[in-house]
C-alpha cells in the first residue's frame, strides 16, 4: 500500500521491469547500429552476436529486440498504473500480460538451444527477469486479494 492506495506491483517489481526495459533497449539499440558490438563473452555456447543476428532474431520480419522493448514498456506501464484497474483486475491483467511474455520467452529459449545451439547472455537476463515477474504475478493472483484491499480497489 502506498499513500492509502493499493498497488498492484511493489517497488522491487517495478525495478525488475526497469531492468528488463534497459536491457531490451540496449539490445534494440545494438540491432539498429551495426557498428556497435554487444558487450558479451563469445564462446562456443554463449555468443550474443550469433543469436541476435540469426534468422530467429526476427518474428514476422520484426526484430525480437524491438518486440521485447515494446513489451517491457507496456509492462512498466502496467506496473506503475495497473492499480488504476483496481487490485483484482490489475493483478489479472498482470498475470495474463506476463503469461504471454513467458510463452514468448519459452519460444526464444527453444530457438536458442534447439535451432541456434547458442545463447545470448543479455537475452538470458531478460528471460530470467520475465520468468520472475510471471511467477510473482501468478503467485499474488492465486493468493487472492485480501478483503480490505478488494474493497479499496472497487470503484466508489
Amino acid at each position: 500500500m502506498s499513500g492509502g492506495r493499493v498497488e498492484v506491483s511493489p517497488w522491487w517489481v517495478k525495478l525488475l521491469w526497469v531492468g528488463n526495459l534497459l536491457v531490451s533497449a540496449y539490445l534494440t539499440w545494438e540491432h539498429y547500429n551495426a557498428d556497435v558490438v554487444l558487450v558479451c563473452p563469445e564462446g562456443e555456447f554463449v555468443n550474443c552476436a550469433s543469436v541476435t543476428s540469426s534468422p530467429w532474431a526476427y518474428l514476422i520480419g520484426i526484430p525480437v529486440a524491438l518486440l521485447g522493448l515494446l513489451y517491457n514498456v507496456g509492462g512498466l506501464a502496467l506496473a506503475f498504473f495497473g492499480s488504476r484497474l483496481g487490485v483484482a483486475r490489475g493483478r489479472l491483467a498482470a498475470v495474463i500480460y506476463t503469461g504471454v511474455g513467458m510463452l514468448f520467452v519459452l519460444y526464444l529459449v527453444w530457438a536458442e538451444f534447439v535451432m541456434i545451439g547458442q545463447i545470448c547472455s543479455w537475452c538470458t537476463v531478460v528471460h530470467v527477469i520475465t520468468a520472475v515477474l510471471f511467477v510473482y504475478y501468478l503467485t499474488v493472483f492465486f493468493a487472492g486479494v485480501p478483503e480490505g484491499e478488494l474493497a479499496e480497489s472497487l470503484p466508489s
